[in-house]
């Protein structure tokens, strides 16, 4: 149940958007959610136990309700750490967070924030973890990773950002990988990435339609990675209670 709302101005630009569930004298757990910009979803406080919890939802700078929405300026990872720990000292009785859990850009921040502050956090939860490490991001963005699994997906999203990398064999050997540290995997990042490149550039420009058209793209594309990696969804496609 829904006891508290509320905004936190973080600097002259951007508000910051919250939600308290469950028992409001319970363990703090902060919700990190995916993205970045993804936005909480509405249940997400079903990962809790509400009886014991005192569970917080946070929108993150340019995210869903957090003004100004789709700001980038001054919305960095660094940027993001710190509000966490604004909104710790803003919320009464929160010493620390007894549990901080995060998925997929979600599992990112909250890595980062213990790293930042170890002593504020008395556990991690994580799931679909992402480092952003480079061959992370290569395994999406270039044609020989996650494309490999999907072909028709691929196609779909490097065509809509204007580049052709089309993947022909329909039954393609698994994609190959490199060890942390490979001078090939360097020497080719630049070439690789294009399709990543001319993404960011159509996200960042100044062509609205294009923006759009990319942003959708994006989120197709994330969507089938996403379908292919997890087989077996809650039947109610609602989440399990996962923190007791």
């Amino acid at each position: 149940k829904l006891f508290n709302k509320g905004k936190l101005q973080v600097d002259s630009t951007h508000t910051l958007y919250y939600e308290e569930y469950g028992n409001p004298n319970g363990l703090p757990a902060l919700y990190l959610h995916g993205g970045p910009g993804a936005g909480f979803p509405p249940n997400a406080y079903r990962f809790f136990d509400p009886n014991l919890y005192r569970i917080i939802l946070l929108d993150q700078r340019g995210a869903c309700r957090s003004t100004p929405r789709g700001e980038v300026r001054h919305n960095t990872l660094s940027h993001l750490i710190e509000d966490c720990e604004r909104l710790r000292k803003t919320l009464p009785n929160t010493p620390q967070w007894h549990v901080v859990f995060g998925g997929s850009w979600g599992s990112t921040l909250a890595i980062a924030y213990a790293q930042e502050y170890p002593q504020q956090i008395n556990a991690l939860v994580l799931w679909g973890v992402c480092l952003i490490r480079m061959q992370e991001v290569n395994w999406l963005f270039q044609k020989n990773g996650a494309a490999l699994t999907d072909p028709k997906g691929w196609n779909d999203f490097s065509k809509a950002v204007g580049i052709d990398e089309t993947i022909v064999d329909p039954s393609p050997s698994p994609p190959t990988t490199t060890t942390r540290g490979s001078s090939s995997k360097a020497e080719s990042t630049t070439k690789d990435r294009r399709t990543l490149h001319a993404y960011y550039d159509r996200l960042m420009g100044n062509n609205a339609s294009e923006k759009i058209a990319a942003a959708q793209a994006w989120d197709e594309w994330e969507s089938r990675v996403h379908q292919r990696a997890y087989h077996r969804p809650c039947e109610d496609n609602q989440p399990s209670l996962l923190v007791k």
